[in-house]
């Protein structure tokens, strides 16, 4: 734990397989954020600011660039898969920057973090069935990733990002199960995603309109750059398969019904987005779908699916609070253009999910994310 807490004070993320596997890849797709989990993971073609993007796809990073400033967000389920001594924890950190190119706007977005799901009391037997003293051990990962984007008359954005993964601690050999080892593997994620605002909303002060975006976009996922698998005795299986590289595809489309405050102030009233994603690996074919819900920029509902070969559904909801967009709600109410601008440039969000994994059972997740620009 005292590694984990340092992690969310430094800053990462990543989400099902079976928690109880070992092996790198176990953790490999292992949801952390509640922003995620509230959409069953289909987060990688929604355009957002949420520093979380590293993993969703690294080329959403772009984002944080669209409203410069930092941001850092946190997650945490306690009692992970209905088990109390499982829990996941995850932390993000994002900056963005913002430029001009061909008289367009350029976004850069920068982030990382951490992520790691605690095992406590790990029971084992020695090598004549006698109970040993249980154990506490971790899965961990972290990493980091670039976005850039350019808003033309369509929006494009590519990233890339890397993690560091460790698997929990196994014993190495059969005849000595106090002799704990690691597996780790380094793996790269690439991403690309492409918007186009079908309707662009309001141009003018005080004018109210509807606004339709559409995003696309291709990922490749989990691509091995180093393996260090430890040695094993020869009465053990051989070493695990690395994490599955996997493709991703799909899209995602939000309709807005938003008003303009001045020159700069953009309020949507309300919001929703819905999104689908298939994703394509060796072992097994898995396909997302999510909406959410925003009113008033403060309150968001969120629901998801995600399916998977020869495996049950797993399904998901969550709600979110925005105290930034309470702010410049109040702000839009009174007319008031001192609670627009700081809620504009304030970050305050809280979020909570749940996550249905059928039988391995029901995960809860709580985070929030802070920032200011």
């Amino acid at each position: 734990m005292s590694r984990f807490l340092l992690a969310l004070l430094l800053a990462l993320p990543l989400a099902p397989a079976a928690a109880q596997q070992t092996a790198v890849s176990a953790f490999q797709n292992l949801l952390v954020s509640p922003i995620g989990v509230g959409v069953g993971g289909a987060t990688a073609f929604a355009p957002t600011e949420s520093p979380y993007a590293v993993r969703f796809n690294p080329a959403l990073l772009a984002d944080a660039g669209a409203r410069p400033g930092l941001r850092f967000s946190a997650g945490l389920a306690p009692d992970a898969f209905g088990d109390q001594d499982q829990l996941i924890g995850s932390s993000a950190l994002s900056i963005g920057m913002g430029t001009s190119v061909a008289g367009y706007p350029l976004h850069v977005g920068l982030g990382g973090g951490y992520s790691e799901l605690n095992v406590d009391g790990v029971q084992q037997n020695g090598p004549l069935g006698i109970p040993l003293d249980p154990y506490d051990t971790e899965q961990r990962s972290y990493g980091g990733g670039l976005g850039i984007g350019w808003d033309g008359p369509i929006h494009v954005r590519i990233g890339g990002s890397s993690f560091y993964r460790e698997s929990r601690e196994t014993p190495r050999i059969i005849s000595d199960r106090s002799a704990l080892g690691r597996d780790r593997v380094t793996t790269l994620d690439l991403g690309t995603a492409i918007t186009y605002d079908v309707l662009g909303g309001p141009d003018e002060a005080g004018e109210a309109a509807i606004s339709l975006r559409i995003t696309g976009g291709y990922a490749r996922r989990n691509i091995v750059l180093q393996e260090d698998y430890f040695t094993r005795d020869d009465t053990f299986p051989s070493a695990p398969a690395p994490p599955p590289e996997a493709g991703v595809f799909g899209g995602s489309a939000a309709v807005a019904f938003t008003q303009q405050f001045g020159r700069r102030f953009r309020f949507r009233v309300a919001r929703a987005d819905v999104r689908a994603e298939m994703e394509k690996a060796d072992q097994q074919d898995a396909t997302r779908i999510g909406a959410s819900l925003t009113l008033f920029e403060t309150l968001v509902l969120r629901a998801g699916q995600m399916q998977r070969d020869m495996q049950e559904d797993v399904t998901s909801a969550g709600i979110g609070v925005q105290l930034d967009g309470l702010v410049r709600a109040i702000g839009a109410a009174t007319n008031n253009p001192r609670l627009l601008s700081f809620g504009d440039r304030l970050t305050l969000r809280g979020d909570v999910a749940r996550y249905d994994l059928g039988e391995a059972g029901e995960t809860d997740y709580v985070g929030f994310t802070l920032g200011w620009r």
